[in-house]
């Protein structure tokens, strides 16, 4: 559940904007500046967001190309008429 959350925080932008997750990195270094506790901590945090979000995109990619997959996106697409 936490990777799904930081996946929905990081790469989502204002107004729901899709992002990549460098940028909310890029942002948080820029706004916050290099010697504040937010930079001190990028080291250690921006590899494990990273991580988050690349497993929340491996697990949507398997399951946008799995058979059930298929079956239920043809029967809400059906059932929506």
């Amino acid at each position: 559940m936490s990777d799904a959350l930081i996946y929905a925080d990081q790469t989502a932008g204002p107004y729901g904007r899709a992002m990549t997750v460098e940028q909310p990195l890029a942002d948080m270094l820029r706004r916050h500046g290099p010697d504040s506790p937010h930079a001190a901590a990028h080291a250690e945090r921006a590899p494990v967001l990273r991580a988050a979000v690349h497993h929340v995109q491996q697990r949507l990619h398997a399951l946008r190309h799995t058979p059930s997959a298929a079956g239920r996106r043809a029967a809400s697409t059906s059932t929506a008429r």
